[in-house]
């Protein structure tokens, strides 16, 4: 569905803009556990630190302990932003990095001529997280796995919107989630800085006065380069602008230049 977009980047403005209606929303980062915590952190009274230890005593035993810390975010903030709803919309699951922290064990277990563990081997693929969440539901409805670098949010956003607008579900479970890589990868200044997870349950606008994140993109231009991109985690900027509104806000990654909008504050 990125594809398809960006392909159509030199069209009309309509054509590389796109909107969508916020249901819900959650988030989880360590010492950020609960609404008025985030909207401490969105008006800076408040950061992100501690260790990833959310609550996720509502997955069965066996099944948690097979899940990694990025999980653990993943499944607090889909089970929160589901709100208790027995039907699981379609969803997308979104992440730079993914389960690295597996990966990384088997490559380091390699170096020692050690044996890579099956299990860690069978968990250590992007849709781990989307997989296990479909488990534990028991839920069949369809369900995607993106990586899309710095843009993965933009591009789970649009794939949201793509399948929506085909009528594949009424509403989309939107679930980003990502983790700090090990020292060796400090010195890159794109790297995520935080430990963090959100989900947005989405539906194509429906409500004036609803809270709408707007999204469009184009092709990006040179002087952009250092005026826009994001000191931070982008995706957090996200749910910042959501969370206080304000002006839209800009990151470009080096091939397009996205844009975010927000349309009323989310309650």
């Amino acid at each position: 569905m990125l594809q398809s977009a960006a392909e159509r980047v030199t069209g009309s403005a309509a054509e590389n803009s796109i909107e969508l209606e916020v249901v819900r929303w959650s988030a989880w980062a360590p010492g950020l556990e609960d609404v008025p915590s985030w909207r401490a952190w969105a008006e800076g009274t408040k950061c992100i630190s501690g260790e990833i230890k959310p609550d996720v005593r509502f997955v069965e035993r066996l099944l948690r302990r097979r899940l990694s810390p990025l999980n653990r975010m993943a499944f607090k903030v889909a089970a929160d932003c589901l709100a208790g709803d027995e039907a699981c919309p379609l969803s997308v699951f979104c992440s730079r990095y993914g389960e690295f922290s597996r990966a990384f064990e088997i490559l380091n277990n390699l170096t020692r001529e050690e044996p890579a563990s099956p299990m860690t081997f069978s968990l250590s693929v992007h849709n781990t997280v989307s997989s296990l969440f479909s488990i534990m539901r028991q839920d069949t409805s369809h369900s995607t796995a993106l990586a899309a670098g710095e843009a993965s949010l933009e591009a789970g956003f649009l794939e949201c919107w793509s399948l929506l607008k085909e009528g594949t579900a009424a509403t989309a479970l939107l679930v980003y989630c990502d983790q700090i890589l090990p020292e060796m990868f400090s010195s890159q200044e794109t790297t995520v800085n935080d430990n963090a997870a959100l989900a947005f349950l989405l539906r194509l606008p429906e409500k004036k006065n609803a809270s709408a994140l707007g999204l469009s993109w184009c092709p990006s231009i040179e002087k952009n380069a250092e005026a826009v991109r994001a000191a931070d985690n982008s995706a957090l900027r996200v749910l910042r602008l959501l969370l206080t509104g304000g002006e839209p806000i800009a990151s470009d990654f080096g091939r397009l230049t996205w844009e975010w909008k927000c349309d009323g504050a989310a309650a």
